[in-house]
């Protein structure tokens, strides 16, 4: 395995272990998105607050809004990360996709989801 392959898997494991992600809340609660665009250090720390990226689901719901708190809370918790210094030029920059889908849905997110600028984190789905 090489780039995104193997430090995207290191930075899905290292964020689920963090990761609180709320509980369901009705039906408002499938399909929801949240995008978080983040910058690393050499070191594996945040250079900056992570950003919500523009593809993210609205927050108009609780359990949106408890979603997206969750998913940047663990973003910030977990660091600093540890990933391969030799794919530093592809970690620096990235963003991470975190998706909760429907109950009974699994399987990977829809195409192009998962490249090396979009790193999707979708644990229980």
């Amino acid at each position: 395995m090489r780039g995104p392959e193997t430090w995207g898997a290191m930075f899905r494991h290292q964020v689920e272990r963090c990761w609180r992600k709320p509980a369901r809340d009705g039906s408002d609660a499938a399909n929801t998105k949240v995008e978080i665009m983040i910058d690393l250090t050499r070191e594996g720390k945040l250079d900056g607050q992570p950003v919500l990226g523009a593809g993210s689901t609205p927050a108009t719901t609780d359990f949106a809004r408890a979603y997206q708190a969750s998913a940047l809370r663990a973003i910030t918790e977990c660091q600093p990360y540890t990933l391969p210094v030799e794919y530093y030029d592809q970690w620096k920059k990235f963003t991470s996709v975190f998706l909760e889908t429907p109950l009974g849905q699994t399987g990977k997110p829809a195409g192009g989801e998962l490249d090396k600028r979009k790193l999707s984190i979708c644990r229980g789905c």
